[in-house]
């Protein structure tokens, strides 16, 4: 058990959510995944109606990456704890 009281696990599910690539730009395509106000957290919600008409839908993972997370925030977030757990 860890600190918390929970069971460890093995497998963590990490999303990186990308900004609007050159195309979707030039279309102007609405951004429609939002990862909330910082570059890390641990939900994504997807805007389902242009007009907010319908509620957002949220998903929840162990670690969500804005478009602000570069890879060094990435790797040392994710990958590092893994190496330092394998290497004890």
């Amino acid at each position: 058990m860890d600190k918390k009281g929970e069971k460890e696990t093995n497998i963590q599910v990490v999303v990186r959510c990308r900004e609007r690539n050159e195309r979707e730009e030039k279309e102007n395509s609405p951004i429609v995944v939002f990862t909330g106000l910082d570059a890390r957290g641990r939900e994504v919600q997807l805007r389902t109606s242009p007009l907010d008409k319908i509620p957002n839908k949220s998903f929840f993972f162990d670690r969500v990456f804005g478009p602000d997370a570069n890879q060094q925030i990435i790797y040392q977030e994710t990958v590092v704890p893994i190496l330092e757990e394998a290497s004890i």
